[in-house]
């Protein structure tokens, strides 16, 4: 009887041991699948953000691009490329922006 017992809670045990690993395992390809698929479109909707924000920012200091490029020290092509969407900047010409606006880089990058 107490053979049969433990016989029955091993093969309850390994099933449920066998069906976490299932779980975990299909967790972790859904998840790297879904991080693989969306990756792009993260990085050119925030792209985007950044993009609007910019302008709106910079059209309400009333300056031009080639002003904001001059005050950040950064070229004129770039803020027009930020603006379009055509380009990711550094962290570093964030930063420059941000205080050439008189911002938190955090407010750049916010919807």
């Amino acid at each position: 009887m107490y053979d049969l017992c433990l016989k029955k809670i091993f093969i309850k045990v390994r099933t449920s041991v066998r069906r976490l690993i299932i779980v975990r395992y299909m967790a972790k390809t859904l998840v790297r699948k879904a991080t693989e698929a969306t990756l792009k479109r993260e990085v050119k909707d925030m792209r985007k953000v950044l993009a609007d924000r910019l302008f709106e920012l910079r059209t309400n200091a009333d300056l031009s691009q080639a002003r904001l490029a001059e005050i950040a020290g950064v070229d004129r092509k770039t803020i027009n490329r930020i603006e379009n969407g055509h380009f990711s900047p550094a962290l570093d010409t964030i930063v420059r922006l941000s205080v050439a606006l008189g911002i938190a880089p955090s407010t750049l990058l916010a919807n």
